[in-house]
């Protein structure tokens, strides 16, 4: 059976009519592309049929991020649990911070009084490890100035005797993102 290009275009817009993303039907491409590539070194198939079939453009479905209103924030900031959580939650929406840049601050990357925080470090996953790595982009590396109201957040999650301001299971490791997350949106679900 000779699988052509109309074959591989086929498959991936039905891949597109069962709701996958455009980067979903990229990857699926790509996999395909080289799974060809290699039959075609083989002398398994005389062509690559991916080679020929044409990529697939953009939905124009993009998905919207979801965003706090200034009405939500303000709920938020007052309503939210004086723990752990709410603190960091209020300390993500007053600054900017990533969740993975705020998983891997250790103390010593907030000013005493909670005024700046300086981000160095960021989770990445790492086969579904959380491990200490870099930053997302050369910009990343920032000091961002905590505004006067949650500077009482920074400090408190500053007042810890651990490496890392959140730290889930063994010492010494930072909380895994996922486990953040889930907490994140039980805060959240905490506000009226």
């Amino acid at each position: 059976m000779d699988i052509k290009p109309f074959d591989i275009e086929d498959l991936l817009q039905c891949e597109r009519e069962s709701g996958y993303s455009d980067s979903h039907l990229s990857g699926c491409r790509g996999l395909l592309y080289m799974i060809f590539n290699k039959a075609e070194a083989n002398d398994l198939i005389r062509k690559n049929p991916v080679r020929y079939a044409d990529k697939m453009r953009s939905s124009g479905k993009k998905k919207r991020k979801e965003a706090f209103t200034a009405e939500e924030v303000k709920l938020l900031m007052e309503k939210l649990p004086k723990d752990k959580f709410g603190m960091s939650i209020r300390l993500l929406l007053g600054t900017g911070m990533r969740s993975q840049e705020l998983l891997a601050l250790e103390p010593r990357h907030i000013e005493e009084d909670g005024s700046v925080i300086h981000i160095r470090q960021a989770i990445n996953m790492v086969k579904g490890t959380a491990h200490v790595g870099v930053p997302k982009s050369r910009d990343s590396y920032r000091d961002i100035p905590a505004p006067e109201s949650i500077r009482w957040c920074a400090v408190e999650l500053r007042n810890v005797d651990t490496k890392f301001i959140f730290e889930k299971g063994r010492k010494d490791l930072p909380c895994n993102p996922s486990y953040y997350r889930d907490h994140f949106r039980k805060t959240l679900a905490t506000v009226e």
